[in-house]
């Protein structure tokens, strides 16, 4: 019982992270990357190396987001697809409902403003309408609710489900590692902490998730630009 209720509170924290709504959070391990000295020079920078198709994370500041945190064992818990329309950068996301945002509200939502993008490895994929394609599946979910219960359907979506189907319908490639809900870490403190503030339902242990934080350790993408000590660019 006390799996499924842990269960239970870390589909809401994902949920929450997901959405992007306010709270702390904390830096994942250092590592190395250069900083960005302030915000401006930062969303410069970001404008001109992002290409369609790439995916951008930042670091939810949801009430949630420490349980996501802990559960994951990452900072990073929300995750959209960026594409150029109406003469600029946009971010097509899951919230609610999902929609495009500027790219400079989206990373704004995050902490600190620190963002990460991450791009396929074999970029050809992207190539000859490739890039194009991806947008049309991604817009099918346009309007389409947020699933603040993290299940695997398609009548509701969360960030990064929708970034996950996107690329495997549109490219045939599968971004992120799908896991069981029990493979997460439902008996850390900050998870354990919220039992007795919401203790909503019973939830399948064997439902697959795709965790954002999972995007980070795919060998089928690389970093291009991160203002995050934290991550490593590729190359440098």
């Amino acid at each position: 019982m006390l799996l499924r209720v842990c269960a239970s509170f870390l589909f809401a924290a994902l949920a929450a992270g997901c959405s992007g709504s306010t709270a702390a959070s904390t830096a994942g391990p250092a590592v190395r990357a250069t900083p960005a000295t302030s915000a401006v020079p930062a969303m410069a920078s970001l404008a001109q190396v992002v290409e369609d198709g790439d995916i951008v994370l930042h670091r939810s500041m949801s009430s949630q987001s420490a349980a996501l945190r802990a559960a994951t064992g990452s900072a990073y818990t929300h995750v959209g697809l960026v594409f150029h329309r109406d003469g600029g950068e946009f971010v097509l996301g899951a919230v609610q409902p999902v929609r495009w945002t500027p790219l400079a509200a989206w990373v704004s939502r995050g902490e600190g403003g620190a963002v990460v993008v991450l791009r396929l490895v074999d970029g050809a994929r992207l190539a000859s309408g490739g890039a194009d394609r991806l947008k049309a599946e991604a817009e099918r979910y346009l309007g389409r609710a947020y699933d603040g219960l993290f299940a695997w359907s398609d009548d509701r979506i969360y960030c990064s489900e929708l970034v996950f189907k996107a690329y495997r319908d549109a490219l045939g490639v599968e971004v992120g590692h799908i896991q069981p809900m029990g493979s997460f870490d439902l008996t850390s403190p900050a998870v354990r902490e919220l039992i007795h503030a919401r203790a909503a339902g019973r939830v399948d242990l064997n439902e697959p998730v795709v965790a954002p934080s999972s995007l980070l350790g795919d060998a089928d993408l690389r970093v291009v630009f991160s203002d995050d000590p934290s991550i490593v660019v590729a190359g440098r």
